[in-house]
């Protein structure tokens, strides 16, 4: 019996049956022109387009995430160190402050020990060559220099005793003759203030005259004197002298 298939390309033949063993049939197929490797081709192409795989297509690289983390916060901890760190340097600092103060105490009234004194000019010739003398009465500054190791202070004038040349005490008056409200002055190690002092110096024209051999100089608040010797002239007008407060020299 024959099978012909409508295509005119393909055709069918039954052939003999031989016996091998028992018996199997071979079925002999016989074409004109093979059409079996597009048929293939187009059956692979169906099978890759049906599950979506395009081998020419290449996955996309991966994406790029950038995360970006927020700047440590400092911890509670680590801001009371730093709290506590700069209390102990304050206070660090105040104590060294402090110990300045005991080193150098408050400044108090300076002692006599601290001072020293010196007129100047200290002569009556250093008077008679001084330009800066007044006409008719006598000029010298009283000086005193601190000499001691920390600051001390004044304030007012200094008081003056004058001894005769038998070390009696000699009557005088010092009259302060500038009437302003006094002030007190910080003085320096080797630092120093003045003290002016003017008087009367003709027997003939000024009267009752003293002749001092020495003068005890007390400092403000003090009761022991700086001892100096009084080589300047007679003191006239009963022994009056005009003094100015302490200012700066």
């Amino acid at each position: 019996m024959r099978l012909e298939n409508s295509a005119p390309e393909f055709r069918w033949r039954a052939g003999a049956r031989r016996s091998l063993g028992e018996g199997i049939g071979i079925v002999a197929l016989t074409r004109g022109r093979s059409t079996a490797l597009p048929a293939l081709t187009a059956a692979a192409a169906a099978l890759l387009a049906a599950c979506g795989q395009n081998p020419a297509q290449q996955a996309p690289p991966p994406a790029t995430v950038t995360v970006t983390q927020p700047a440590p916060q400092e911890s509670s901890e680590a801001k009371e160190d730093a709290e506590a760190q700069e209390s102990s340097a304050a206070d660090e600092s105040t104590a060294d402050s402090a110990g300045s103060a005991e080193e150098n105490p408050s400044q108090g009234p300076c002692r006599t020990s601290q001072l020293r004194a010196r007129f100047y000019p200290n002569s009556v010739d250093g008077l008679q060559k001084d330009p800066s003398q007044p006409p008719d009465r006598a000029h010298a500054m009283l000086r005193f220099a601190n000499v001691g190791a920390s600051p001390c202070t004044v304030e007012g004038a200094a008081r003056l005793e004058f001894v005769g040349h038998s070390g009696e005490l000699l009557g005088s008056t010092l009259d302060e003759v500038t009437h302003a409200p006094t002030e007190a002055i910080s003085i320096g190690t080797r630092e120093g203030v003045g003290q002016d002092l003017w008087w009367k110096y003709d027997p003939f024209k000024d009267g009752a005259c003293i002749d001092p051999a020495k003068v005890r100089v007390y400092p403000p608040e003090n009761t022991e004197p700086i001892t100096l010797d009084w080589n300047l002239s007679v003191i006239c007008a009963g022994g009056t002298l005009e003094t100015s407060l302490f200012f700066r020299n």
